[in-house]
């Protein structure tokens, strides 16, 4: 289980563009859900591979 916050620390990931894809793709938290506020933990296996995805998917100057 992790925080988007600390796996975007541990990855160097944008956190923003994370909550957006997470949101996007409808991923559930395994604590409380999309719509409540607060900390929300995830699988960080499904993190990555939404992190996984993104970064084989578009060159890394289209992410700056």
């Amino acid at each position: 289980m992790i925080t988007i916050p600390y796996f975007c620390q541990k990855y160097n990931f944008d956190p923003d563009l994370l909550r957006k894809l997470v949101k996007y793709l409808n991923v559930q938290p395994i604590t409380g859900d999309l719509q409540t506020r607060g900390m929300r933990f995830y699988n960080e296996k499904d993190l990555f591979h939404i992190y996984n995805t993104f970064i084989n998917t578009f060159p890394k100057n289209l992410q700056q």
